[in-house]
């Protein structure tokens, strides 16, 4: 299989099953669904659905996204972003709802933000209407908090670098880019 995945808009999704996994870059235009894991950059036009048994290990960019399994990457969306599962790493998006069942690592950008009782964060928030402007003003710093040996919580200072700011950048260029084709 090639390391690129490119598709048409069509009314059906493509669709990952459970048994896939993937390395490489996915760029699909249109909707997507993830029942297996990806290992790469997805850039999808339309929206993305990640099932619970569902993962991936890169930055995403989508219109909108139902997430339900994990994701290690930044994620930027347009549209709603639904968490009922797992990410860790930084997420830009027009609207947040955070599920009861939801955790997110790392820092949040959103115009409006829903949380439910049970949702875990830990990171730097900045909401408001003008928050998916200028991602290169993200916040310096992150709390994150890890289970020592002991089982006693303790907490460490993550610093991004410019280079993570660069990406969301970078992320945000290459899907207008796509979108512009």
């Amino acid at each position: 299989m090639s390391n690129s995945t490119n598709h048409h808009p069509t009314d059906q999704p493509t669709v990952f099953g459970t048994g896939c996994q993937i390395k490489g870059e996915v760029a699909i235009e249109g909707d997507a669904a993830v029942y297996g894991t990806i290992e790469g950059p997805m850039h999808i036009t339309g929206s993305l659905e990640i099932a619970e048994d569902g993962g991936v290990q890169g930055d995403i960019t989508t219109g909108a996204m139902i997430l339900n399994g994990r994701v290690q990457g930044d994620v930027l969306c347009d549209g709603v972003l639904q968490l009922n599962g797992r990410v860790e790493g930084n997420v830009t998006c027009g609207k947040i709802e955070l599920g009861s069942e939801s955790t997110l690592i790392g820092d949040l950008r959103a115009k409006t933000i829903a949380v439910n009782e049970g949702a875990i964060y830990r990171g730097e928030v900045i909401i408001g209407p003008d928050a998916m402007d200028e991602p290169d003003r993200r916040t310096e710093t992150a709390r994150q908090e890890e289970p020592s040996s002991n089982g006693n919580g303790e907490h460490r200072e993550v610093k991004t670098t410019s280079s993570s700011r660069n990406a969301v950048s970078g992320l945000l260029r290459k899907r207008h880019e796509l979108l512009n084709k």
